[in-house]
């Protein structure tokens, strides 16, 4: 009997992410997705250093997509700014090239 594919709906970061998982460790996987590739979203494009590590590990290294190094959060609040230094290097990167470099690793795995 041949193994079933694992079905994975949605193609945003966790469904590549979970895809790429079920491919390197051999599971056939079909990534349903409504949207015929990555599309610009309005959500954070900040990585931490422990995101940086999941992606590096799922075969993604951030840096070789364009990623920009971030060294300060900045906040403002009440007429209030404020400038902190991170403890790490942080990335900022376009959520839209993100999510299309998981999907074509996805695709390719």
């Amino acid at each position: 009997m041949s193994e079933a594919a694992s079905i994975v709906v949605g193609g945003g970061l966790a469904g590549s992410a979970f895809a790429i998982e079920l491919a390197r460790h051999g599971r056939p996987v079909i990534v349903l997705e409504r949207t015929p590739g990555a599309h610009h979203k309005v959500c954070g494009e900040f990585l931490s250093a422990e995101a940086q590590a999941l992606l590096e590990r799922l075969g993604l290294n951030v840096w070789r997509h364009g990623a920009r190094p971030a060294h300060l959060l900045g906040l403002q609040f009440a007429g209030r700014n404020e400038r902190l230094a991170l403890p790490f290097r942080g990335a900022g990167l376009s959520r839209f090239l993100l999510d299309h470099a998981l999907l074509e690793l996805a695709a390719r795995r």
